[in-house]
Formats: structure tokens, sequence, C-alpha cells
């Protein structure tokens, strides 16, 4: 039984037909064409039921929608001289296959159905030898809208069956963004207890696509942060992450190109394995490569078989004992030399958490400059820092309390005075999906509790927090009324905000 529906917004006194290539479907007679139904409260959907005979494999049927006006006369769709097609296979016929044909007078490149009432699988085998990979993400990673749901992930699991004998088990949810994956995670992937964790969000479900233009990078703040913390809930409970990459979106502007690619460029310096997805599905503009979309958020069964054939099976040819070491290295994070001298002055790095620790036992100040080439040479080819300002962790009187990292090097001139020992972090991981008020980029202002701001700038220029500047008034209304002052330098100028009832 094959269910047909569609979107079509009609007239009074009209409806919809469907007539094909088959029997059943009226032999492309359109005066035997099949009239579908509708609902107060499933309009614009029409839908029909037709047992499609089958009489063998490999077979499809061909049809077009009609629309009928109040005396019977019938209009076909446009679509050129395009049919639409579904599969048809005789091992489908036990089950009612809904066959989503998206909108009236538009043409699906590839077909979307699934089973309405798919059958309960029997578990694999649990005492396999091979590795469990958990996959959350959102409707993309459920397999919306390939044919039967059999999307990127589902072929996965099926090779990696085949190929290794690894178990995959999928708990993506449709609609799901950074925040209500990281609340989902302890109550649907911790249970699993899996060696591997494949995180497949993407900027679409954050509203990218349709927010205001000053909230763009807030939205790509916020998705960045929950990815990373995301990957830290991995590693915390003792597997591998790997995060599916970006991919396009029908309603990208060129604007809305440049964020995601930065974002791409930012996931792949955070030393996790990264599915690129914007090599095999975009267009060079953000949208879909023609043929391989069934809407703007979902790729169709052509743009799923190209996102899996761009995962490389041998990230999963890992034994027992490899996975066992790599576990471990990530739940004991360790601090390595980068720079030491024999004065008492060395670096450190933790690889896995990004902060740099800085130790002077000496009795003497150093001072770390852009021109110290040693230093700086040994931290680009060994430290693997992210760009942007890191914060000091309880500083010192004397020292300065940030620093900026550009291209995997301190920019900033640092006194280091004697007998101190200092950690930076990325000022990166204070962002969090629900604490960005405002960011365009530089700028950031996080809410780090209730009394407490973050304001963080991360480019060359100097900022004039004002009460002209709309954007970040209406930020600041999350924030209580009252006064608020700078703990590190109190009594310099322009270093108190007032926010008022009003804003």
């Amino acid at each position: 039984m094959y269910r047909f529906q569609i979107s079509a917004y009609t007239q009074t006194g009209e409806s919809i037909g469907i007539v094909g290539s088959t029997p059943e479907l009226g032999l492309w007679d359109i005066t035997k064409c099949i009239h579908l139904r509708t609902s107060g409260d499933r309009y614009p959907l029409w839908w029909t039921n037709i047992d499609i005979q089958i009489s063998g494999d490999g077979q499809k049927v061909e049809y077009k929608y009609v629309r009928l006006d109040a005396t019977g006369n019938a209009t076909w769709e446009s679509l050129l001289d395009t049919n639409r097609w579904i599969p048809i296979d005789s091992n489908d016929c036990a089950s009612t296959i809904i066959v989503d044909d998206g909108a009236f007078g538009y043409l699906q490149p590839y077909p979307f159905g699934y089973i309405e009432n798919p059958a309960v699988r029997i578990p694999l085998d649990e005492e396999s030898q091979g590795l469990k990979i958990v996959v959350i993400g959102s409707s993309v990673a459920l397999g919306h809208k390939a044919w039967f749901l059999q999307g990127w992930v589902w072929l996965l699991a099926q090779a990696l069956q085949q190929k290794y004998g690894h178990k995959l088990v999928n708990v993506s949810e449709v609609g799901a963004n950074v925040s209500r994956t990281i609340a989902r995670f302890p109550w649907f992937v911790t249970p699993e207890k899996p060696d591997i964790v494949i995180i497949a969000l993407s900027l679409g479900n954050e509203g990218l696509a349709y927010c205001p233009p000053h909230e763009r990078r807030a939205v790509q703040r916020r998705f960045e942060s929950g990815l990373q913390q995301l990957v830290k809930m991995t590693r915390d409970i003792g597997a591998i992450p790997i995060l599916g990459g970006v991919y396009p979106n029908g309603d990208y502007s060129l604007e809305h190109y440049r964020l995601i690619r930065d974002t791409h460029k930012r996931m792949l310096s955070w030393g996790v394995t990264v599915l690129d997805w914007l090599a095999v599905v975009d267009d060079g503009q953000g949208r879909w490569k023609a043929g391989t979309s069934f809407d703007p958020s979902h790729p169709n069964t052509v743009g799923h078989n190209l996102m899996y054939q761009q995962i490389d099976h041998h990230l999963f040819d890992i034994n027992k004992d490899a996975l066992a070491k790599e576990k471990q290295r990530f739940q004991q994070p360790n601090e390595f030399p980068i720079y030491f001298d024999n004065g008492g002055f060395h670096v450190c790095v933790c690889m896995e958490e990004k902060h740099l620790r800085i130790v002077n036992s000496s009795q003497y100040s150093y001072t770390i400059a852009p021109y110290w080439q040693e230093l700086q040479t040994a931290l680009q080819s060994k430290a693997g820092l992210i760009s942007g300002i890191y914060i000091a962790k309880n500083a010192q009187p004397g020292t300065l309390p940030f620093l900026a990292v550009e291209d995997g090097a301190i920019a900033t001139t640092i006194n280091i005075p004697p007998n101190t020992d200092l950690e930076y972090s990325p000022a990166f991981n204070l962002f969090s999906p629900n604490n960005v008020l405002f960011s365009d980029g530089h700028l950031g202002i996080l809410q780090a509790d209730e009394r407490h701001l973050w304001i963080i700038n991360e480019s060359d220029s100097e900022y004039n927090i004002q009460p002209m500047w709309t954007e970040v008034c209406n930020a600041l209304k999350a924030m209580p009324s009252g006064v608020y002052e700078d703990p590190l330098y109190p009594d310099a100028p322009f270093r108190t905000m007032m926010i008022g009832t009003g804003v």
C-alpha cells in the first residue's frame, strides 16, 4: 500500500488528483485519475492510499498530480517533460509506504518515502567484538529526506557492521539543536556506554538562516561552544568524539556561507575528527548542489549518499587495545613541555583542553614578546593553540590577566615576574549555548551568572558600549539593573557600566 501525499493550495471547489503509469493510477488517462482528499486540520496536505500490484523488482512507477476544478476539468501540474517516480520493491508490499512529494508543481530530484509503522529490528549481538558507535544529531542524522530514511547514518551502520562487526545506535532527534542535545546526552548517550560518539548537528537548527543579521555571530558562537561542550562530555564518558561537519541550507546567503566556512575552519583546529560534508554537497555559495536536496534543510537520497561516501571507514578500523589507549589519553589530560631553559622558565600545554601554562621559578623576570622567535616557533609547531584571547586563572598582581594568540603564537607582550605559575585558558571556553548575550565575531558579551558579565574584545580595535547601540542594549535586558564594575581595573576610566530598568 502506498500513501501519496502532496501540499497544494486550492480555491473553493477545487481538488487534487493523481494519474500515472500503472492500471491503479489510470494508465495516464486523466479521466481516470485518483482523487486525493484533505481535511480541515491537515490542509493544505492532500493524500490518498493506493494498492499498487507489483510484478517484479527493479521497476519504478511514474505519475503526476492534476488540479481539478469545480466542474471536473483537470490541469496537469507544470513539470515540463518530467514525471514524478518512485522505486518499486516487492519486499516493501507488507507495509504502508508514505510517499511525501513536497509541493504541487515542484519536482524533487529524488523521491522521499518512509514506512508508516516500521518493524521492530532485532538487536545486534551484545557479545559482538566490534565497537559500539552512537550517533546523536538532528533530522538529517535520522535520514530525512532519504528514501525509507536510509540516509548517511543508515548506510554507515550497514557498512561498519559488515566490515568490522561494529554496532551503531542512532539516538538523534528531529529539530535538535546544541542545547537540546546537551540536555539529552546523559539520558540517551551515556547509558549506551559507547566507544565512539558521532555528533551531527547543524547551524540551521540554531536559526542561522532566519535570525536578524546582528544575531548571526551570536548564533555561531552558541553553536561552536555547544559542540565543544559535547566533545568534552563524550571524552568524559571515555568515548572518542567525531564531529559531523557543517552543511548547506537552501536559504543561506553569501554572508551565511562565510560564517559556516569560518565555523568549519575552527572545528578543524579543535583536535577532533571532522566529517567534511561541504566538500561534496556545497554549491560554493552555502546552498545545496543541484539535485542533492529535498528542501532547504535536508539532503535527498543523492545528498545522503554523497555525505556517506565522504566518510573514511578507516576512522573506525580500531582494535580494542588502541581504543583503550586513546580513551586513557583523554581521561587523563597531560601537560607536556613546549619550551624550557636552564634558568627555571618553561612553557607547557594541555593539547586536549588547549590550556597554556607559563612557569617562572627563577629570581628574574621574563618578557614574552612576538619577537621571541625560538619560543614562538615552538608554540606554532607543537602547542596547537587556537586564535583568540586567553584568560589567566588566578592572575597575580603585576601580571597581565590575558594574552592574545594569532596563528598559534602569542601576539601580546607579557611580563612574567619571578616565582610565577600562570595558567591561561581560551576565552572561547567561557562561551556556552545559554550564556551568549551578544557577539559580532569580535566583541562578546556573556552572562557569567546573575550579577556578573564577561565582556571580551578579540579585535584589534577599541569598542565603545553606549546607550545608542540598540542591539547591545536589548541583549543587556537579560541582566538585573545596577552598577557593574571591572574587578581587574576598578579605577580605570570608562570601566563602569550602569544598566537601568529600561537599559
